[in-house]
C-alpha cells in the first residue's frame, strides 16, 4: 500500500496543508491574512497580492521553505529569516491560465526550522472571457 511508504508526519501534513491557518506547533508571528481573496477575475488573467509575516516573539525565526501548492502560482521568496519585531514581505503571482472556470483554491505552506508550518489559503473565482464560450459553442 503507497500510505504505508510515506512517513506519518509528512502524510498528516500534506493532509493538513488543504485547510487554511493549519498551523503544526508554531505561532510566534503575526500575518495580514490567513486566506486572501483576489475576487473575480477572467481565465488568462495574473494578479498578485503580498503575504506579510511579522515576528511577534523575542527569538529569530528561520523559514526554512515556503511551498505553493499549484505551479499557477510563482513566489519572490522561497525562504527567510525574520528577526524580532521584523517583517518578511512574500510577492504572491496567480496565472489563470489554463484553469477551470470557477472557485478555485491554492495554498501557500510556510515551513519554519523547527519542522512546523503554517498554510494560507488563496481563493479566486474564474470567469470565461466576454464573447467567448467556456464549453464548445453550438450552433
Amino acid at each position: 500500500m503507497i500510505l504505508r511508504k510515506i512517513p506519518p508526519s509528512l502524510l498528516f501534513i500534506c493532509l493538513c496543508s488543504f485547510y487554511p491557518g493549519t498551523s503544526i506547533f508554531y505561532k510566534n508571528f503575526s500575518s495580514n491574512w490567513d486566506t486572501y481573496d483576489f475576487g473575480n477575475i477572467t481565465t488568462g488573467d495574473k494578479v498578485s497580492c503580498t503575504l506579510c509575516i511579522t515576528n511577534t516573539s523575542n527569538a529569530p525565526i528561520i523559514i526554512n521553505n515556503i511551498i505553493p501548492s499549484c505551479k499557477c502560482l510563482t513566489l519572490n521568496k522561497q525562504s527567510g529569516y525574520i528577526n524580532p519585531g521584523g517583517k518578511l514581505k512574500i510577492k504572491i503571482h496567480f496565472d489563470s491560465t489554463g484553469k477551470a472556470l470557477g472557485e478555485e483554491h491554492q495554498n501557500v505552506i510556510v515551513c519554519f526550522s523547527d519542522e512546523s508550518y503554517y498554510s494560507f489559503e488563496l481563493k479566486v473565482f474564474i470567469n470565461a472571457k466576454t464573447g467567448s464560450c467556456a464549453k464548445p459553442c453550438v450552433e
